[in-house]
């Protein structure tokens, strides 16, 4: 996992692939005006890891 094309492909591309799409979107932003979105009920965010009913059902 040392060799220079795995730690180039598996490594430094993605996270250089991730980081300008993520400045892209926030440059988009920017230039539109617009605020980005907020997952308020994200689940699993606050902690909580109560299976949520809307997505697994009521388990009856």
């Amino acid at each position: 996992m040392m060799a220079p094309d795995y730690t180039w492909w598996h490594g430094f591309y993605e996270c250089k692939k991730r980081f300008v799409s993520f400045t892209e979107g926030g440059n988009d932003l920017i230039k539109h005006n617009k605020k980005a979105y907020k997952a308020i009920d994200f689940p699993a965010a606050t902690g909580n890891t109560t299976r949520p009913a809307q997505v697994f059902g009521t388990g009856k």
